[in-house]
C-alpha cells in the first residue's frame, strides 16, 4: 500500500489541550482505520513542524479525505503531505530514466 508522510503543526486548540493528545491520537487511529488507512509511525519533532505521521493508504483520494478529517479530530493541522517511495519504487524510477536525462534536465 502507498505510504505518505503528513507534516503537522499544532493549532491553538491542540496546544490548549495538549494533555489530551493521547486520546486524540487513539481517535485518529480509529477513524483513519475505518477509512482504509493505517498509521505506521508517529514522531513529535522539533523545528518547523511539530510532528510527522507515516500513513499507509490505498490511494490519493483517501489521503485527501484524511487530510480533511485529521485536523477536526486532532489538535494539529496537516501542513504538507509527501508521498514516500519505498526503495523498490525509487529503483523503478531511476531505472526508468533515459541515460543522461537527469543531467540534461539540470542544465535547462
Amino acid at each position: 500500500m502507498p505510504q505518505y508522510m503528513f507534516l503537522l503543526r499544532f493549532h491553538d486548540r491542540g496546544l490548549q489541550n495538549i494533555m489530551d493528545s493521547h486520546k486524540r491520537t487513539e481517535r485518529i487511529v480509529e477513524v483513519f482505520g475505518s477509512m482504509g488507512a493505517q498509521i505506521t509511525g508517529y514522531w513529535m519533532t522539533t523545528g518547523h513542524y511539530d510532528g510527522v505521521l507515516l500513513i499507509e493508504a490505498p490511494d490519493d483520494v483517501t489521503v485527501a479525505k484524511l487530510r480533511l478529517v485529521g485536523p477536526v479530530i486532532g489538535g494539529s493541522d496537516v501542513i504538507e503531505v509527501l508521498r514516500a517511495l519505498t526503495p523498490e519504487e525509487n529503483n523503478a524510477v531511476i531505472e526508468g530514466l533515459q541515460p543522461g536525462a537527469a543531467t540534461a534536465a539540470a542544465r535547462q
